[in-house]
């Protein structure tokens, strides 16, 4: 996972009210971090269980502002970090539907 993939992951679990199993869906449908924070709103809204308070947190700046502070640190601690969809992800985790997405 490169760099601007870990921040928009960093950044989607700082969205309020979205937990694990809601940014799997918004992972799922959109097919990368990046692209939920780029999707557009109507398409956002398309999704099942997605309304107009997920998207407007979605697309507030400050997530990610936050996320790169997170980064920074990571990279200034040497933090590792597994994401869920990696085959190195703990294999007691990947069965659970609530599992961190990181």
């Amino acid at each position: 996972m490169n760099t601007q993939e870990l921040h928009y992951l960093l950044a989607l679990q700082k969205v309020p009210n979205v937990g694990e199993i809601t940014a799997k869906k918004l992972l799922k449908y959109c097919k990368n971090p990046e692209a939920i924070f780029k999707e557009k709103n109507a398409a956002l809204l398309k999704i099942p269980g997605i309304g107009h308070q997920t998207v407007t947190a979605i697309k507030d700046a400050k997530n990610l502002k936050l996320a790169e502070r997170e980064l920074q640190y990571i990279n200034d601690n040497k933090i590792n970090y597994w994401y869920y969809q990696n085959e190195d992800y703990p294999k007691k985790l990947q069965h659970c539907i609530d599992s961190p997405i990181l």
